[in-house]
């Protein structure tokens, strides 16, 4: 039976995978409408072009070169736009599993795992454990009977749920929050879409 890590770990892939599907898809309609403008943009620039050369060839190809960029800055900001939506779908997608998940009755084994293996990383001594309010009225006894040591903080809901462990004494923090691995997920979704501006 997978862990809890590996059930996150394919339900990152599925959504990753989800998103690279629609992404291509969107990505591939916007390419070709903006192949297609570009197309007669350039035979529009053409036509003016012709009519432009007994006037001057350099301020022809001065309006050309301007027109052109101006319909390929179009496409990109075309682009950027539907990369947003679809990052922005795939998160509060995410947010939502995972707020789902927060709430199951499973939650507080991996959560006792995530401090753990948290602990691992910051050390020995005082350190403060954040939590979600609702992670801190539902684990927080689990937790302390687990650290003793460990101070418990109430963090703020918006970490969805993990935790965040900070070992002052050490200046070590280590932040193994849902909402930490939500912006990690976002980092990717950005990487992986290869649209880069001034590309």
């Amino acid at each position: 039976m997978p862990s809890i890590d590996e059930k996150l770990e394919m339900f990152n892939r599925m959504i990753i995978g989800d998103a690279t599907k629609s992404r291509d898809a969107i990505l591939k309609q916007l390419k070709d409408e903006a192949d297609k403008k570009l197309a007669d943009s350039q035979a529009e620039i053409d036509r003016e072009a012709a009519e432009l050369s007994a006037k001057g060839r350099l301020k022809a190809t001065q309006q050309s070169e301007a027109r052109i960029s101006k319909a390929n800055i179009g496409a990109r900001k075309a682009l950027m736009a539907a990369r947003n939506e679809i990052v922005a779908s795939v998160l509060g997608e995410l947010r939502e599993r995972l707020g789902r998940f927060a709430r199951s009755d499973g939650y507080g084994e991996y959560l006792a795992n995530s401090v753990r293996e948290t602990m691992a990383y910051v050390g020995s001594g005082a350190a403060d454990a954040y939590l979600t309010p609702r992670d801190c009225e539902r684990h927080g006894a689990a937790i302390k009977a687990l650290y003793p040591e460990l101070r418990l903080v109430r963090g703020d809901a918006a970490m969805i749920g993990g935790c965040m462990v900070v070992n002052e004494h050490l200046g070590i923090y280590v932040d193994n929050t849902f909402a930490k691995k939500t912006e990690m997920c976002a980092d990717e979704l950005y990487r992986i879409s290869g649209l880069r501006i001034g590309a």
